[in-house]
């Protein structure tokens, strides 16, 4: 016949398997938000969207493409001297800026005109000569 014991050791296993699935269950969980989080795309504050709206919205007021060299972009409105795009930040080529009619006037500097297309209104604005700086306002 056997002894009868108590197997504190055989509970302390159940303890570690128990304690390691909610381990993994937590770790789980938290990268899947970590995940969710880093795929969702996050506004910063000077960059703008273009994402429309509806399908009845009208085009931006002010639409910057940087399609060249990584350039910079400044865009503040004088009236409320809110600096809406910073210069002291470089737009990456493919970034597109966008501004609304609510937010006019603005004043544009471009470090090159070589490295950005502009639409105001639906309509391209004519580029500055290459090489040069492109600064220009967007009245109402």
């Amino acid at each position: 016949m056997g002894r009868h014991r108590s197997d504190p050791l055989g509970l302390a296993r159940y303890g570690l398997v128990v304690g390691g699935v909610l381990a993994l269950i937590v770790l789980l969980v938290v990268g899947g938000f970590s995940l969710r989080n880093a795929l969702v795309t996050k506004k910063s504050p000077n960059t703008r969207s273009t994402q429309s709206g509806g399908a009845g919205e009208s085009s931006p007021a002010l639409l910057i493409s940087v399609t060249g060299a990584q350039c910079t972009v400044s865009v503040k409105n004088p009236n409320t001297g809110a600096v809406l795009q910073s210069a002291g930040s470089p737009v990456p080529p493919g970034r597109e800026l966008t501004f609304r009619q609510d937010e006019l006037p603005l004043q544009v500097e471009i470090s090159s005109a070589a490295c950005a297309n502009v639409f105001e209104h639906g309509a391209e604005l004519a580029k500055a000569p290459a090489g040069t700086t492109w600064s220009f306002s967007v009245a109402s």
